[in-house]
Parts: structure tokens; C-alpha cells; sequence
């Protein structure tokens, strides 16, 4: 199974619609089906926003890792991208983006890249699963939801600085 997906958007008709739906067939192939929603609307904003606002190429990459799921959108324009106040013309979207995922922007040598991370549902890491294993295990504790959150939520920190700051991808 592929743990990665790569999609030129340039040229598609309604772009934002078919970067959704192969979202959404890739969700369905890695068994993410519970993170569809948020991962979609994620998806949805920045793609949106890329094509209204950035320039081609415009590409979606969708990298799964332990702890959740990083969606990168690249475009052809350097600036980066600023909230706006909203209004009935839309600019809310960075900042429902930013409420669902961790946002980061990234200048490249032509464009830029706007990465965000979605973390996973515990029960969707098979990592933090085990951890919560040898934790309940070894510490006595009986609170298994509790040790569960915590653990996902270090996986998903540590994750995110290792693979999205430090590393560049």
C-alpha cells in the first residue's frame, strides 16, 4: 500500500473537486475513513486557496506518517499566503485550516509550499496504540484513554517537528 499520493492539479477542470475525491480514495485505501472529514475540508482550503490566489503548477501531496497525515499543496507564486478578515466573500479559510491541522509556509525556489499536519485518532496509530500498551503495562494505571490521548498527542508533536520543520518534506 502506498503511504504517499502526488496529483498535478494544472489544467484539471474544477480542481479543487478532484483533488477532494482523490483524497478521499486515498483515505479510503489506507483505512483513514474516521480523519475523511477534516482531512477533506483541509484539503479543500488550501487547494482553494492555491488556485485563487497562487499561481501553476499547483500540486497536492498527501504523506501519511505514524502519527497523522501531512497534506502539502505547492504552487507556482512566492508569496505567501495571509488571513484575511472574512467577509461574505469568503477568507476563512487559513484560519479553519489552521484550527483542524498545524499550518506551516515554506518558500521554494520557485513558488512556495503550504504544509498541514492532521494528527491521527489514537486508534488509528498503530504506534501509539503500543506505547499505551507498555505504559498501562508497566505504570499499573487503569486509565487507558487518558495514557491514549497523551501519547498521540506527543507522537503527533514530535512527528510533526521531525518530519515537517526539521526535514523540509
Amino acid at each position: 500500500m502506498r503511504r504517499e499520493r502526488r496529483l498535478n492539479l494544472d489544467g484539471r477542470e474544477l480542481p479543487v473537486r478532484v483533488a477532494r475525491s482523490e483524497t478521499d480514495k486515498f483515505l479510503a485505501e489506507l483505512g483513514l475513513l474516521a480523519e475523511g472529514e477534516t482531512v477533506l475540508l483541509v484539503v479543500s482550503e488550501l487547494v482553494t486557496n492555491a488556485v485563487r490566489y497562487g499561481a501553476a503548477p499547483v500540486i497536492l501531496a498527501l504523506r501519511l506518517f505514524e502519527a497523522g497525515l501531512c497534506v502539502e499543496v505547492t504552487d507556482g507564486c512566492p508569496q505567501m499566503p495571509v488571513g484575511r478578515p472574512g467577509d461574505e466573500n469568503g477568507g476563512f479559510g487559513l484560519d479553519l485550516a489552521g484550527e483542524l491541522a498545524a499550518l506551516s509556509f515554506h518558500p521554494l525556489a520557485e513558488g512556495k509550499v503550504v504544509r498541514a499536519f492532521v494528527p491521527l485518532a489514537p486508534s488509528s496509530c498503530p504506534l501509539a496504540e503500543e506505547i499505551v500498551r507498555l505504559v498501562v503495562d508497566g505504570c499499573g494505571t487503569h486509565d487507558l484513554e487518558s495514557s491514549r490521548l497523551a501519547v498521540a498527542r506527543l507522537l503527533r508533536d514530535l512527528e510533526t517537528d521531525l518530519q515537517l520543520v526539521h526535514t523540509g518534506r
